[in-house]
């Protein structure tokens, strides 16, 4: 295969898993609040199992808070990541070894 499959191929891997893993956190945003009944809080546990996290405990109404605060800091990191790429591929934070 030449390179430029690969690389293709590599990418639109890695835009579909990335565009998976935002969809999972909206999803678990809007999903996670407080009043969580069982058939609620067990859908949340199935979203999680199709990556890979057994999140098969429902959590207490006092900890539904830091849960959803959580989830919006993994929002605020995953919103970081592009912007920081992109800036590296402008140079930005690039040292020149003289």
């Amino acid at each position: 295969m030449d390179p430029w499959t690969t690389d293709l191929l590599f990418t639109a891997g890695h835009h579909v898993l990335v565009f998976a893993i935002a969809g999972v956190l909206a999803f678990e945003l809007g999903a996670v609040r407080r009043g969580l009944n069982g058939a609620e809080a067990a859908r949340i546990a199935r979203v999680d199992m199709w990556y890979g996290i057994d999140a098969s405990f429902r959590p207490p109404e006092a900890e539904v808070l830091s849960v959803r605060q959580w989830l919006w800091a993994q929002v605020l990191v995953f919103a970081l990541i592009p912007i920081l790429a992109a800036a590296m591929a402008r140079g930005a934070g690039f040292i020149a070894v003289q």
